[in-house]
């Protein structure tokens, strides 16, 4: 909202001030685009992320294109995180020194008579978030007393061995 209220009157020294302190303040990378797409602004984290992916600020650079780019470059991956994170996609750093994560979603900002003025896109580190789920989805397939496969991890096994390609197939299982 500061943003916005600032974006119409940048004339305003102290008005302009107050908007990027309180955008380079946030931790998540933000980039502003207008109705075009072009980044037209961008806080501390975002430019922090140009210099981990080795570029050169990506100032009046169209969004999408600089995505399509790092992505041809190999530099960044885009995968869906499902359907618990209420949309966005989530962009891995790829050759990253230690694996990073960040979600990004973008929102429209709408002008006074509801159209489309531009948007933000707010990329925020969720590394320590998915590795978590990921040790969790290890941990659900073996018991901790025995270190075995438990139930869960051979259904699933199941699941991935029960093609056309593997029949017939005779599995015997057995419990204590």
């Amino acid at each position: 909202l500061l943003y916005l209220a600032t974006l119409r009157i940048e004339q305003r020294e102290f008005f302009s001030v107050g908007k990027k302190d309180y955008l380079d303040d946030l931790d998540a990378a933000v980039f502003i685009l207008n109705e075009e797409g072009q980044i037209i602004d961008e806080n501390v984290a975002a430019r922090h992320l140009y210099r981990m992916l080795g570029q050169e600020e990506f100032q009046r650079h169209n969004f999408a294109a600089m995505l399509k780019t790092l992505q041809n470059q190999g530099k960044i991956s885009l995968r869906s995180p499902g359907k618990t994170e209420g949309g966005g996609m989530d962009l891995y750093l790829v050759g990253a020194l230690y694996p990073l994560v960040m979600h990004m979603k973008q929102e429209q900002i709408l002008g006074r008579k509801e159209q489309p003025i531009g948007s933000f896109v707010i990329l925020t580190d969720v590394t320590q978030n998915r590795m978590l789920i990921e040790q969790l989805r290890d941990m659900t397939g073996i018991d901790p007393l025995t270190s075995l496969a438990n139930k869960y991890r051979y259904q699933a096994l199941l699941r991935k061995l029960d093609t056309p390609a593997n029949l017939p197939i005779t599995m015997i299982r057995c419990e204590i």
